[in-house]
């Protein structure tokens, strides 16, 4: 019989739906607390995530992330689609947590609904009915142009991070620059054209390289050192040394005086990266700062976390207390998400979806930030990532990982180029916010216009 999670409806576009990707016997379905739902049943996903809606077609069971309604009155199953999908978003942030979010059946049941006539839910749901087919092929034709207009965007930025020289990439530039106005129409553009300026910062084609500046060798032969002072010290553990990043797994030719090594090399040895708390139990009022994937914000981190642990689960993980200024990287869920811990962070304790980065001192910490940022990193922690209940990124993956070292003077001016240009960035991507805005009020005024 078909069995249902959801993730069989992520990016499902029908109402209705028969088949998962997998069954259930009848055995399996009578060992377990699933039962066999009638067709017309509505189908809403409670966690990870909350609010995918769909009828079922079939007679089906679902397993444990689903809170199934089966109407009363016959041929309400479509209109109670379409208004927990009006409601779904208000449904998730009512929705409670800590690992991940889940709306309890209680709550569920409390959900308050307005109910029309028979007739009149019949008249909503075929206009409703009707005017998604309009947006369905609104939206296949903005795909097409949006699908063209990436197409297009990706080859000449793609251009940009594939210049081996600065040469190549000054010729390079010149082909987007004669577009620019074309190209970056759209504030998702300007995020494209931000992560490329990212990509080319770590591949050492952004600022110019000066011979006289301490090599990147040097640096790295500073980096050991202390590391072994720490370990004499009995400050950090002696742990097995990673394998050089070899010659013909060079991910590309980095410039002259910077050098292929492992991520963790960067890492300060006395505060390795580490999970955060496995089980944080209950919430306590008063308790010590519990930060989440949702409270990691590069731009906007909030003063304090929403959640609380007890002091005793707090103690149980004193490797992972903060003192502020840590880099925290979503590890569950929220693959590759960052956030820097604010200073009103200090004395809080990180989630097990979180890890802590403390770079070592002896290299920029802003620098070993944008490496995370860039698509380069991103890309590899995205295909290293294997799926339980969702997607787990493996810290021994993370401190494996190769990365491109630069100078340390050289890290300077990357840090301050990049902050240069995002500037720009930023600015530009307002402007063109601000003639979106402009084309929806003009777009508003002719609707309300057409409807008077």
């Amino acid at each position: 019989m078909p069995w249902l999670t959801p993730a069989d409806l992520y990016d499902y576009r029908h109402k209705r739906i028969s088949r998962g990707r997998r069954d259930i016997s009848a055995e399996g379905l009578a060992s377990s607390s699933a039962q066999l739902l009638p067709p017309g049943t509505v189908l809403f996903s409670s966690r990870a995530p909350i609010g995918y809606v769909a009828i079922a077609g079939l007679a089906l069971a679902t397993n444990q992330g689903f809170k199934s309604c089966v109407p009363f009155v016959d041929g309400l199953s479509d209109y109670l689609f379409c208004h927990l999908k009006q409601l779904a978003p208000r449904i998730d942030e009512s929705a409670s947590g800590t690992t991940f979010k889940e709306i309890s059946g209680a709550d569920f049941a409390a959900v308050v609904l307005s109910l029309p006539p028979i007739a009149e839910q019949a008249r909503i749901v075929a206009r409703v009915d009707e005017l998604m087919l309009l947006c369905d092929a609104l939206e296949t034709q903005g795909r097409l142009e949006a699908e063209q207009h990436a197409r297009l965007l990706g080859a000449l930025l793609g251009t940009l991070t594939e210049s081996a020289t600065r040469e190549q990439l000054a010729a390079n530039w010149q082909r987007v620059a004669e577009h620019f106005d074309l190209l970056l129409d759209r504030p998702e553009t300007v995020d494209a054209l931000e992560q490329t300026i990212l990509q080319l910062a770590v591949r050492g084609l952004l600022v110019p390289q000066d011979p006289v500046e301490e090599p990147a060798a040097d640096l790295l032969h500073r980096i050991r050192a202390h590391r072994e002072q720490q370990v004499k010290a009995g400050l950090a553990k002696r742990d097995k040394l990673q394998p050089k990043v070899a010659k013909e797994d060079f991910p590309f030719e980095l410039p002259l005086g910077w050098e292929w090594i492992r991520f963790d090399e960067l890492i300060e040895p006395s505060k390795p990266i580490s999970y955060g708390v496995l089980v944080p139990g209950p919430e306590v009022t008063g308790g010590v700062p519990f930060v989440r994937i949702a409270d990691l914000s590069l731009t906007d981190p909030p003063q304090k976390p929403e959640k609380s642990i007890s002091a005793e689960v707090d103690a149980q993980y004193l490797r992972t207390r903060l003192e502020g200024g840590e880099i925290l990287m979503g590890v569950v869920g929220s693959i590759g998400k960052l956030g820097v811990a604010p200073a009103s962070w200090a004395g809080a304790n990180i989630a097990r979806a979180i890890c802590r980065v403390v770079p070592v001192g002896l290299v920029s910490r802003e620098f070993v930030l944008l490496l995370l940022e860039s698509g380069f990193m991103q890309s590899n922690f995205s295909g290293d990532t294997r799926t339980l209940a969702q997607p787990t990124l493996n810290v021994g993956l993370i401190r494996s990982s190769p990365t491109p070292l630069p100078p340390l003077a050289e890290q300077g001016r990357i840090v301050s180029r990049v902050a240069e240009l995002r500037r720009l960035c930023a600015d530009l991507r307002q402007r063109l916010v601000a003639s979106a805005a402009t084309q929806t009020h003009l777009a508003d005024a002719l609707v309300e216009q057409a409807l008077a």
